[in-house]
């Protein structure tokens, strides 16, 4: 988990350093734990079936699969809703977006873990 981690927070620094857009990266954040989420609903489809809901190439919806295996539906609806949260915290000033995106991504990391 260590090594996860310090990865995951490097390449958000080499996002930072190369002033990557913050909400760019939530929203690719957002889209990955919605898809996760809706192969999680659709328990038991074959993976052609998956791959036509979420609007993804096969090869890429067994990613998602593979994926959605190691994580519970309360976690990714949770990330989910933290977007939103963020989202309106940042807009409204209450935090800065580099900031809010650090802690985000420590927090999916804490969670995922548990």
């Amino acid at each position: 988990m260590l090594g996860n981690t310090q990865k995951a927070m490097e390449t958000l620094a080499d996002l930072k350093t190369v002033k990557e857009n913050v909400f760019t990266l939530i929203y690719l954040m957002l889209s990955t734990f919605e898809k996760m989420l809706r192969v999680k609903l659709m328990n038991g489809a074959s993976q052609a079936e998956v791959a036509s809901g979420i609007g993804v190439p096969l090869f890429v919806a067994r990613k998602y699969i593979n994926s959605a295996k190691g994580i519970f539906g309360g976690f990714a609806c949770l990330m989910l809703r933290r977007v939103a949260e963020i989202d309106l915290a940042i807009k409204e000033g209450r935090v800065e977006e580099w900031n809010a995106l650090e802690q985000y991504v420590a927090e999916c990391i804490y969670r995922s873990h548990k």
